[in-house]
């Protein structure tokens, strides 16, 4: 599948990059360490995190922990329509990857993970900023995991790490209007 217009150029240009990246991801210690990030920070990690912000900070946290689902529900609306809207072919060096629950993995733009992971990240560093030494981490490594294994351009990440700033505001306006706060 070939692109064309402003992705496929910017494709284009990306592929060195990608190309680069990819080789920490190739190689055995590279490879599991970026595929173990990329499963548990699909979900499982943020699952841990918004059961553990009621343990830790109370019942306030329910709202945070609801204003994460909702970022997470509006990031996979923008990512779905996005996929649909450019399917833009994953680069050839990664296949993609999963557990074959997204009927469109093959589409690379955005990046999903990039959109969820800092669409909650920005949501939980709002209401508790003493998380960041484990959060931002966590979504750094992320981020990095979708070029080292191969499966998004650049762009794809960055693009997803944008939208998923904007879904987070939106988000926490959405949450503000409906609690009244």
């Amino acid at each position: 599948m070939t692109e064309s217009g402003i992705l496929g150029a910017l494709a284009d240009r990306e592929r060195p990059v990608v190309a680069r990246f990819h080789r920490i991801g190739l190689t055995r210690a590279g490879g599991g360490f970026f595929r173990g990030v990329s499963v548990l920070g699909a979900l499982p990690f943020w699952v841990a995190l918004m059961a553990a912000l009621p343990l830790v900070y109370g019942r306030p946290a329910l709202a945070v922990v609801a204003t994460m689902l909702a970022a997470s529900g509006g990031g996979l609306v923008v990512d779905l329509a996005l996929k649909l809207a450019t399917r833009r072919p994953r680069p050839a060096g990664g296949a993609g990857h999963g557990l074959g629950l997204m009927p469109l993995r093959h589409l690379s733009f955005p990046s999903s993970h990039a959109i969820h992971a800092t669409a909650l990240a920005v949501v939980v560093l709002a209401h508790y900023p003493g998380t960041a030494p484990l959060v931002l981490p966590a979504t750094g490594l992320v981020l990095l995991s979708r070029l080292a294994l191969g499966v998004h351009f650049p762009s794809d990440v960055v693009a997803g790490a944008a939208l998923g700033g904007l879904v987070a505001v939106g988000a926490e306006a959405a949450a503000r209007f409906i609690l009244g706060a």
